[in-house]
């Protein structure tokens, strides 16, 4: 991920505000601040907690039985089936990593960081007062739950949408007016 905003961002501190900045263009709330408000923290905290339980309790293992399925064939490619199955075991680790799990549900603003820290290495410079190196397994999974946190995201947000288009149908069907012609309606 190389985020444009990112761009400028000299330290842990901006960039902190520049992917503050970011979640401000994806719908969460910050005021026009450098910061989150704890519940504006929260809320995207619960998509990276679906996120991970996707990853951990339906994709990996989905992945990993359809390794082992492929391995029983017993055929040519037997090696690369078992080296996938085992990086689904890393990856599963990465997962698991009391470490990881720390940074990420701390402040959902990491997992933007971290992504783009292949790009701009320097985003966690000071954090905790310390000069910090995001391992390209961390930067790659972050990737990943941030992509399946957005998803989720647009789910639930489209979900919504829809139900209200279904009630305000529902409204102006019940007033007498044809949805077909709502480009004459007097808003």
């Amino acid at each position: 991920m190389t985020p444009y905003l990112l761009l400028r961002s000299a330290d842990y501190a901006s960039a902190l505000r520049q992917a503050t900045k970011m979640m401000g263009n994806r719908g969460f709330d910050t005021y026009g601040g450098d910061d989150l408000e704890e519940r504006e923290k929260a809320r995207p905290i619960r998509y990276i907690d679906q996120a991970y339980r996707y990853f951990l309790e339906f994709l990996l293992p989905s992945v990993k039985g359809q390794m082992e399925r492929l391995q029983a064939l017993d055929s040519a490619n037997h090696d690369i089936y078992l080296s996938c199955a085992q990086g689904v075991e890393k990856i599963e680790a990465q997962l698991g990593s009391r470490d990881f799990k720390e940074v990420v549900f701390q402040d959902p603003r990491y997992l933007f960081l971290m992504a783009s820290s292949r790009k701009y290495p320097h985003v966690l410079s000071g954090y905790r007062g310390a000069h910090r190196e995001v391992a390209s397994g961390w930067q790659r999974l972050s990737c990943s739950l941030l992509k399946a946190a957005h998803l989720i995201k647009s789910i639930e947000e489209d979900s919504q949408d829809i139900n209200d288009f279904a009630q305000l149908g529902m409204f102006l069907q019940a007033q007498g007016r044809n949805l077909h012609d709502l480009y004459q309606f007097e808003w």
